[in-house]
């Protein structure tokens, strides 16, 4: 006789559960993530030609280079600024000192980005997302996104960061805030 054991249903589970989620991801997410990520670097250029010399200036920079990052692992594209925005190359050459730590799994070490460690060896597509460019490409995108936190908890040696990155904060909630339907 034959002898079905639950690990029978449980593997079944998972493929029908991977396969709805790759679907899911494929058909609209990698879209959306793309699209919001468009629209956050298109507003973070905004904020900083708009932003007084100091720290909301700083942080309005720091965020374009995030999500020049971002939308380079989604697009497979090199950061670029179309716009006049000040410190333009600085931007980019950040973005992609980023981009490269990433691509090379350069380990854990400081990001001169976030003023923080990043577990860039995680940056290693797998499971499903190896299956096309685009999941490959939106596995880095969530996984910039995912493995980069702002610091808001300041302590003696990270308050300088902590205070940045909640200027960094304030912006990105300010313009998803902005009830503005070109976000998604």
């Amino acid at each position: 006789p034959n002898f079905i054991t639950v690990d029978s249903i449980l593997h079944t589970y998972h493929a029908l559960f991977d396969k709805s989620l790759r679907t899911v991801e494929t058909a609209h997410l990698v879209g959306i993530c793309t699209a919001i990520t468009h629209f956050c670097a298109g507003k973070s250029v905004k904020d900083l030609q708009d932003a007084p010399q100091g720290g909301v200036r700083e942080a309005a920079a720091k965020n374009l280079a995030f999500f020049l990052v971002a939308r380079a692992f989604l697009t497979g594209q090199a950061p670029s600024i179309g716009a006049d925005v000040p410190g333009k190359q600085d931007i980019i050459a950040l973005a992609n000192g980023e981009i490269e730590k990433a691509k090379a799994h350069a380990g854990r070490s400081q990001s001169a980005l976030m003023g923080s460690t990043v577990h860039y060896d995680q940056f290693v597509p797998r499971g499903h997302y190896t299956r096309s460019d685009a999941l490959k490409q939106y596995f880095m995108g969530m996984m910039w996104y995912g493995n980069l936190g702002f610091c808001l908890d300041a302590t003696l040696e990270t308050e300088p960061v902590a205070e940045r990155h909640c200027l960094q904060a304030l912006l990105i909630t300010r313009m998803l805030a902005a009830n503005d339907r070109a976000a998604v």
